[in-house]
């Protein structure tokens, strides 16, 4: 990883893919810690009353668009009725799951950034991100789609990236 300085591996004594866990793994604790402090505070009956409801009702065998009326892809339904069927129905189950999703947001925000910037840089994106997370309060406490699919996209593009540096560098053997 480009986000880990070499010099810090010029005894040979480290490996760098262990600085990069131990970095990523900073990361993930400080958005779980930053956002301990609010992430229950309050509830939205709207918003997540209404993720809760169709949640608990796919739970119980009614289908999506049938019998419960969104005007939304029905991803963050399943995936709430999924939890809610694992943990239990409770909106704090669905918040501890958006403080996880923020959480690898900022992780791969950072993986990200350590394959394109230099390494100095590579905290600004992830830090941005956990600021906006406290100032957008309640919005990104809530489990809701839109954090899910920038979870899922910066996922999916850090898996891209990766596996076209590692063909390039299969190619230049």
């Amino acid at each position: 990883m480009r986000a880990v300085p070499k010099q810090m591996f010029a005894s040979g004594r480290s490996d760098p893919r262990v600085a990069c866990a131990l970095v990523a793994l900073g990361l993930a604790v400080l958005a779980v810690l930053m956002q301990l402090p609010f992430y229950a505070r309050s509830a939205v009956p709207l918003d997540e009353g209404h993720l809760a409801a169709a949640a608990s009702r796919l739970l119980d065998g009614e289908l999506l668009y049938r019998d419960i009326h969104t005007g939304i892809f029905p991803g963050v339904y399943y995936f709430a009725a999924l939890l809610f069927g694992i943990f239990g129905h409770d909106l704090v189950v669905a918040r501890w799951a958006q403080l996880g999703i923020n959480a690898a947001v900022v992780v791969l925000l950072w993986l990200l950034g350590s394959r394109v910037v230099r390494p100095g840089w590579t905290l600004l994106p992830p830090l941005l991100y956990l600021s906006i997370v406290a100032f957008s309060f309640p919005v990104l406490t809530l489990l809701n789609y839109s954090s899910l699919a920038l979870c899922t996209g910066l996922a999916t593009l850090f898996w891209m990236v990766k596996a076209f540096v590692t063909a390039e560098a299969q190619a230049r053997r």
